[in-house]
């Protein structure tokens, strides 16, 4: 009966948008629990839905209901005290009463996250969603965790490890690693100059260990772990000799180096080698490495010649339109295929934008005109006739501009700045809308079309990578006024489109950088 009475009224349920397309991470909880967590990024909006589920139908009256996202640093040995270094709060409902079910949208956009996630020995750096559904006997609180990766670009110095083991008159050994900044995925690379050998030396290990160092003195807590030996040698070596290290750090469970994470712990890395004498005897060198992880390739997960694409479709304006990213974002990015129409490669280009927090939107406008891939080259009299009906028909530029340049402007109306990117056929289309004061920066890959008055015309600022197929003079007007320009030379007219081909190494390498480059034009030019 005791039970029945203080068991909570209410279920309270958060979703994190897009939670099924992201990676996830497994974190324990306890020996036998483990718990799925998506993974974010710095910067990255947290946007998601609670549902809040009144139990037996009853009323249940409130005292408001808000949403927080949070981030925390949480000490095994100082369980009452959560150090809290991130927190932005919304209101999701004001007093009142509930009777059933209501679900409420919250969004916290490019949330700053300084740290990566982290679960230690003695230390939990967290962040999560917590809901708080206020009453005057006693909350109810829900909490979902996220986890964040943060990523580091190289270092620009990354000089080599060189240190010396010595015993006087019996043993001289000098050692090198290549490097003293690893990521993840690194491979220590090495090498062990015997100089001086008049002991016998039996066995030789280097092994990788984590330091935990938790609080502040005098009540400061520090943990260590081996997370992997290596034997380097099994045998006495001789004066001389040389014994290549090659360590490939992949395979194991690192985490980034942590240096005094808002002065509650650090974590830290150390290459410890040891040596060891007929005797037993044990003679080590340890020296600090800083391990980071570098930023994956925004098509680490996305490229693939069989692509499923990720984003839905609407109907808008009259035209089934691909819709793919996150809409409060407010970046938006207008798309026009090739003349191939809606094709999953082209799919595959607008996801790859979408990942890095455009809104992007990609209209039909060809339909079941759209030509097959079959359809090029123009090398029949059938196949030139079918162009040219498409292109008199609804393949027209001019003819679908307008329609073209309304999406901007709804987009536009709703607080968006708008881009645009056209293929092909649709970087007419692009170009034309660039003269318009409702896209902010256009951009075109392997363009045709054009003429020196779209470039005359030009508002909008300019992002231009032709093929080695398009006609120099034809670009040279558009180089001009180029904020950024790149030649692909090596690939082929329809490289970043339908006609993708991502099973050649040189073409998928093109389509690769292409959008890279497109991610950080865009990243600038709709700040």
């Amino acid at each position: 009966m005791a039970a029945y009475f203080f068991a909570q009224p209410v279920d309270i349920d958060i979703k994190l948008e897009n939670e099924e397309a992201r990676k996830m991470v497994d974190v324990k909880l306890d020996k036998d629990r483990v718990q799925s967590c998506p993974v974010y990024f710095d910067g990255e909006s947290v946007v998601g839905s609670v549902t809040v589920r009144v139990r037996d139908g009853r009323k249940l009256v409130h005292d408001g209901i808000k949403v927080e996202y949070v981030g925390c640093i949480e000490l095994f040995y100082d369980r009452g005290n959560h150090h809290e270094f991130l927190s932005l709060s919304q209101e999701l409902a004001a007093p009142g009463e509930m009777r059933q079910a209501q679900t409420f949208e919250f969004s916290f956009k490019n949330v700053e996250k300084q740290f990566e996630s982290y679960q230690g020995i003695n230390v939990k750096l967290r962040y999560f969603v917590r809901v708080t559904l206020s009453r005057r006997m006693a909350d109810v609180v829900k909490e979902r965790d996220t986890w964040v990766h943060s990523y580091r670009m190289p270092p620009d110095s990354n000089n080599s490890i060189k240190m010396e083991v010595g015993i006087e008159d019996c043993l001289h050994i000098e050692f090198e690693y290549n490097k003293s900044k690893y990521h993840l995925k690194d491979v220590i690379v090495g090498k062990i100059y015997f100089l001086l050998v008049r002991i016998k030396i039996k066995h030789m290990e280097l092994s990788i260990i984590r330091r935990e160092t938790t609080g502040a003195a005098p009540n400061q807590y520090n943990e260590s772990e081996t997370i992997t030996k290596f034997e380097i040698m099994d045998g006495a070596p001789v004066r001389g000799e040389t014994i290549p290290i090659r360590l490939f750090l992949g395979g194991f469970e690192l985490t980034p180096t942590f240096r005094d994470v808002n002065k509650k712990f650090s974590t830290r890395y150390y290459l410890n080698l040891v040596l060891i004498d007929e005797e037993n005897r044990r003679y080590f060198k340890q020296q600090e490495i800083t391990v980071f992880r570098i930023p994956e390739s925004p098509l680490t997960s996305l490229l693939s010649a069989d692509y499923q694409p990720k984003g839905s479709f609407e109907t808008i304006n009259g035209l089934k339109t691909y819709i793919t990213g996150e809409k409060s974002s407010k970046k938006a990015i207008v798309v026009t295929q090739d003349i191939f129409g809606m094709r999953a490669l082209t799919q595959q280009g607008c996801d790859i934008l979408a990942s890095k927090g455009f809104y992007v939107v990609m209209p039909d406008f060809l339909g079941d005109d759209a030509l097959q891939l079959g359809d090029v080259p123009f090398d029949t009299p059938e196949k030139v006739e079918k162009r040219n009906r498409l292109f008199a028909g609804k393949g027209n530029p001019q003819g679908r501009f307008p329609e073209y340049l309304k999406f901007g402007e709804d987009l536009k109306a709703e607080g968006f700045k708008v881009g645009g990117l056209g293929y092909c056929w649709g970087a007419k289309i692009t170009f034309l809308a660039g003269a318009s004061d409702v896209y902010t920066a256009v951009a075109a890959a392997h363009p045709s079309l054009l003429e020196p008055k779209d470039a005359e015309n030009m508002k909008a600022v300019v992002a231009v990578y032709p093929s080695s197929m398009e006609d120099p003079v034809m670009m040279e007007p558009f180089k001009k006024i180029a904020k950024d320009y790149k030649l692909y030379s090596e690939t082929f007219h329809g490289f970043a489109a339908a006609r993708a081909k991502l099973d050649e190494p040189v073409h998928k390498a093109a389509y690769e950088d292409v959008y890279k480059r497109l991610v950080s034009y865009f990243q600038e030019y709709l700040a």
